[in-house]
């Protein structure tokens, strides 16, 4: 089954991590398991981006960038890359459009969705935080060398808060990630929901 897979994937990538964060090696985060000091952006200048917070032109690429404001992505090959995005970033879940968001870093704030999501997204060495849950795949995601934490939650809210939530979707790659749920007033769900 789909949840079978992506449990086993998730539960080899974790048995694999400490071997391969053993020396920084090429593509993976330096200094062992991610965290706030080797995801993100680190210190890359960054200019404001002043395109569409609706990207429809395929092969976008956003780079070095603080966007504020939520990305829909509608179109397929979009790069997100050494950027800081202040707002979630979503393609549609009908599996039409595709995202890779590499060295940034992605604030879901305080919403009751998701930080990323739905399909076809791929996250790499990035911090991606704020929302109801870091992650949300539903089909075709590959999360590798990230930070995946501080879900938000309102007060007296009883929201169900993941780090990475696929509620039965298929096709997730987790390798060599932090998932961290954590709500110092509530709890959370799961750090990763099948």
């Amino acid at each position: 089954s789909a949840s079978a897979s992506a449990s086993a994937s998730a539960s080899a990538s974790a048995s694999a991590s400490k071997a391969a964060n053993a020396g920084a090696g090429v593509g993976r985060p330096p200094n062992g398991w991610p965290g706030p000091n080797n995801t993100g952006p680190g210190s890359t200048k960054l200019s404001n981006y002043s395109g569409s917070c609706t990207i429809t032109a395929n092969n976008t690429v956003i780079e070095a960038k603080t966007v504020n404001c939520m990305l829909n992505i509608k179109a397929t090959g979009v790069v997100i890359r050494k950027s800081k995005v202040n707002g979630p970033v979503h393609t549609d879940d009908a599996g039409k459009y595709s995202v890779t968001i590499e060295d940034s870093e992605v604030d879901g704030g305080r919403s009751a969705i998701a930080a990323v999501a739905y399909m076809n997204v791929t996250v790499v060495r990035s911090n991606i935080h704020g929302g109801q849950a870091s992650v949300n795949c539903v089909l075709n995601c590959t999360i590798r060398d990230s930070w995946l934490h501080g879900q938000y939650m309102p007060p007296g809210a009883d929201w169900h808060l993941d780090a990475f939530l696929m509620n039965g979707g298929k096709n997730a790659t987790l390798t060599r990630n932090t998932l961290d749920c954590q709500n110092v007033d509530s709890g959370c769900s799961a750090a990763v929901g099948l």
